[in-house]
């Protein structure tokens, strides 16, 4: 769902739901600088973040990210290995870091979008979210405050480095047993949701398979009657899927 608000020839996009975050990542043509502060990041937001940048040519001295040391909790140096190859990274140790402000500056003006979404899957694509998605003025005041925000990130954060990269190595297994507790603990809260579902996610590990859990969760008695944005998205995937297979079969 959108919301336009016009302020003379500025306009002010509300949104939340859908994939409108991404369109409005992707349609942005000869960027020339980007820096983002956000909490969490995942591999799905690195592989966005490099498809932006191979579209404009940016190299890595043009890109700024900066992220929560708890930025994730799973494939945390794979997620830092990956980002490290096409962005500056910094990791904001020196305070509570919560923001999610995305900054993409072009010849004349600059996209900014600021709100709620993490650069995951779930904050780009599918959580509901609400975030402000409007262009500036590059000579603006509100450009120069930007600027001021990134430039104290930039002064509480620590340069990704291979010795950040050991660390977060030698507390890998921990944080993997974190984050076996917080599913467990996830599970039993949306119990009262998901208890008459036919499986649980965790019950198969099919997240390769042709047909994931979302895909069946599609068929679950309480998505049934469902006709929310997701759910419309996870129903044209699933009916995709099947015209491949009837595809495959006669053809």
């Amino acid at each position: 769902m959108n919301n336009i608000i016009r302020s003379g020839e500025k306009i002010v996009e509300f949104y939340y739901g859908g994939n409108k975050l991404k369109q409005s990542f992707l349609e942005l043509e000869n960027v020339k600088k980007i820096k983002i502060a956000v909490a969490y990041v995942s591999y799905y937001g690195v592989e966005l973040i490099k498809e932006i940048s191979s579209k404009s040519g940016l190299g890595k001295n043009k890109i700024e990210i900066y992220i929560s040391p708890e930025f994730s909790n799973q494939n945390q140096v794979q997620i830092l290995q990956e980002l490290d190859s096409v962005a500056q990274v910094k990791i904001v140790f020196d305070i509570k870091f919560h923001p999610k402000v995305y900054l993409f500056e072009l010849k004349d003006k600059s996209r900014l979008v600021l709100g709620s979404s993490n650069l995951t899957k779930g904050g780009v694509e599918s959580n509901l979210e609400f975030d402000t998605i409007k262009d500036i003025d590059n000579s603006s005041n509100e450009k120069l405050v930007l600027e001021c925000f990134f430039e104290n990130c930039n002064n509480k954060s620590k340069e990704l480095d291979i010795s950040i990269i050991n660390w977060y190595k030698e507390i890998e297994n921990d944080i993997k047993e974190l984050n076996n507790i917080q599913n467990k603990i996830h599970r039993k809260i949306y119990k009262i949701q998901t208890n008459k579902d036919a499986f649980d996610e965790e019950k198969y590990d099919i997240d390769d398979y042709y047909f994931n859990f979302s895909d069946y969760e599609l068929f679950f008695d309480r998505n049934i009657k469902k006709g929310d944005s997701n759910i419309i998205n996870s129903r044209s995937n699933v009916r995709e899927k099947l015209l491949n297979i009837n595809d495959n079969i006669y053809h």
